[in-house]
């Protein structure tokens, strides 16, 4: 609901959805009021929610989401062996351009919440997988999972950096 609100979709679908989460989840609806701010606009006063405000709650919320993904495809709990982390779009494709850009070519990707949930695995050469998430075609999260045991493994030479 909180990644919807920064998704740029034009609409009533994101209104849609948006109105019966809160339907569903009074503790939700509440949580989002109570983060409202109110200022007079042409003699109007304007609830508004500040996305940059919240910028943590979003990332949260996008990790939950990545998480259960993991879940749906995996069938094990993200967490038990490996880390989850949020990374910046452009450090991903600065940093592994070639790569992502190459696998991208043949993922397979997979869409819940009738489609406006459209996500993909991307299994990099140095063992990180990264989850690309995007929400409402306009909000999109990267985040690396790695092995828990990660540094541990390639100071013991059970993976190689120079692949």
């Amino acid at each position: 609901m909180f990644i919807g609100l920064v998704a740029q979709q034009d609409g009533n679908e994101l209104l849609y959805s948006v109105s019966k989460t809160f339907d569903n989840n009074g503790k939700l609806k509440r949580s989002f009021i109570h983060n409202l701010q109110i200022e007079e606009r042409n003699g109007q006063k304007v609830r508004l929610w500040n996305a940059r405000e919240h910028t943590q709650i979003v990332l949260d919320s996008a990790e939950k989401c990545a998480k259960g993904l993991y879940f749906r495809e995996f069938g094990e709990v993200l967490i038990k062996s490996k880390s989850i982390s949020f990374v910046p779009t452009p450090f991903v494709y600065e940093k592994d351009k070639v790569e992502v850009e190459n696998r991208l070519k043949d993922a397979k990707w997979f869409s819940v919440n009738g489609q406006t949930v459209n996500y993909t695995f991307l299994d990099m050469k140095n063992t990180d997988t990264l989850i690309i998430i995007n929400f409402f075609s306009s909000a999109e999260f990267v985040f690396c999972i790695r092995d828990k045991e990660y540094s541990k493994k390639v100071h013991a030479g059970l993976i190689s950096l120079s692949q």
